[in-house]
């Protein structure tokens, strides 16, 4: 059982002469349905209860939808899924043949017992169809349990692209909830908490520049006092030079 469906109802076909599994199972199909599944414990007690009161097919016996699976040799329902319940009839499944049925009461004081049989045997037949309308001979599936914690209700939530959320609950009220989207609080985590890159450099640029310009001026003012002292040594080196001349001029004389 997917969960999904509401409910599976079922019809009972039993001509004079009967059908055998493939004109049964095509019969099902044409009419939309088809040839009873039984996936659970529930639904095979539901139809073993159900043939005990429908006027008998032949041996009381009735086509479902199990077949062989040629090649993995493994029976499954003609739902493509894999049969998980054992009611086999202590002979069965035959190797030889290729289709199942279900039996009203075989052997004698087991009722519901799953049989195989060949492709040209005739016998009555079961159709289902999954219905959320459950009038007539139907199994109601049982509903999946809710995930959410006792005393919560479930809502169906509709994201609108402002700051509002529209929170319909199951009986159908409407109420508008004003809150703040994850997106728009993120952005503002991210704006407050932490600076961007561009904003690191735009206030780190006047401090560089500043730290750039004092070291110029100091470097400038060094330049010209190492200018000035080596002028001043240079002029009194002169001064030496005129002093020494004008001595020796004095001894010459």
């Amino acid at each position: 059982v997917d969960g999904e469906r509401l409910c599976s109802c079922y019809s009972f076909h039993n001509n004079s002469i009967g059908h055998a599994w493939p004109q049964a199972n095509a019969h099902c199909i044409y009419h939309k349905k088809h040839l009873v599944v039984m996936e659970t414990e529930q639904e095979w007690e539901f139809i073993k209860n159900a043939i005990q009161n429908q006027e008998g097919s032949k041996n009381g016996e009735w086509f479902i939808g199990l077949k062989i699976n040629i090649t993995t040799r493994n029976w499954t329902w003609v739902n493509g899924k894999s049969l998980t319940i054992d009611k086999w009839e202590m002979s069965s499944p035959d190797p030889i043949d290729f289709y199942g049925m279900i039996h009203e009461e075989y052997p004698p004081g087991f009722k519901g017992s799953f049989s195989t049989i060949l492709g040209n045997v005739q016998r009555g037949w079961i159709c289902e169809k999954e219905s959320d309308n459950c009038q007539g001979d139907c199994f109601v599936h049982p509903v999946p349990q809710s995930t959410s914690p006792p005393g919560t209700k479930a809502f169906t939530t509709k994201v609108r692209t402002s700051t509002e959320q529209d929170i319909t609950d199951v009986s159908g009220s409407l109420t508008i909830v004003s809150i703040l989207t994850t997106a728009k609080s993120t952005d503002r985590a991210k704006s407050t908490d932490t600076p961007t890159t561009a904003d690191d450099k735009s206030s780190s640029s006047p401090i560089v520049m500043i730290v750039g310009a004092s070291l110029a001026a100091v470097l400038f003012v060094a330049l010209i006092i190492f200018i000035i002292v080596i002028s001043l040594r240079r002029r009194k080196r002169q001064g030496k030079g005129k002093e020494s001349l004008e001595v020796v001029k004095m001894k010459l004389l």
